[in-house]
């Protein structure tokens, strides 16, 4: 069986791939609702022709590159590595990840936008943020809601909490832009790497 998260990656570069050849196909692109966790159904997807000269792929980890030292891995950095992956294993696998397939998706990106975020502080009090206005603007659309609690919120960042924490480090060497935000959510300024 095929996690989400790799047909997800499969979709991707399945995409990219007939983006660069300006084949004309027609392709339905999944439109996710955050306040459900998951893709809206099929007929709300966005369906676009390939004769676009421009694809932004946003999320919070695009770009991201893999640890180099195995060492660096070990080091457990919340209580989240400490206490489920005492053994390293989901740690080596997500950068096996990053050395591999998510680097030849993120091989067909042209331009690289990086907004850089204060610090990884800011991830909690943003995500709460999103999570609660998420949650006053669609309580009356659907009693299926899945609105994280602080503390879920707080396990949920852990588990990207490395890679973000890279990703400060590394982005500003090699992104085309770099965007720094304030703690108010407003671009600093804008760096042309």
């Amino acid at each position: 069986m095929v996690s989400q998260e790799r047909m997800i990656l499969i979709f991707l570069i399945n995409f990219f791939k007939h983006f660069i050849k300006k084949d004309n196909n027609t392709f339905l692109i999944p439109k996710f609702d955050k306040s459900l966790d998951d893709r809206f159904s099929k007929k709300f997807w966005h369906k676009i022709k390939n004769n676009n000269d421009v694809f932004i792929l946003e999320g919070w980890c695009v770009g991201a590159r893999p640890e180099n030292s195995i060492q660096n891995l070990k080091k457990p950095i919340n209580k989240l590595e400490i206490l489920e992956d005492k053994k390293c294993k989901w740690r080596k696998k997500v950068n096996k990840y990053l050395n591999k397939d998510y680097k030849y998706l993120f091989s067909f990106i042209d331009l690289m936008i990086y907004l850089k975020i204060p610090n990884f502080k800011k991830v909690l009090v943003w995500r709460t943020l999103q999570e609660n206005k998420i949650k006053y603007s669609m309580q009356k659309r659907s009693s299926k809601l899945k609105i994280m609690t602080v503390n879920q919120i707080k396990r949920f960042i852990m588990f990207y909490e490395r890679i973000t924490k890279k990703m400060l480090i590394d982005m500003p060497k090699f992104a085309d832009i770099i965007i720094p935000i304030k703690p108010n959510h407003q671009p600093k300024k804008i760096i042309l790497n």
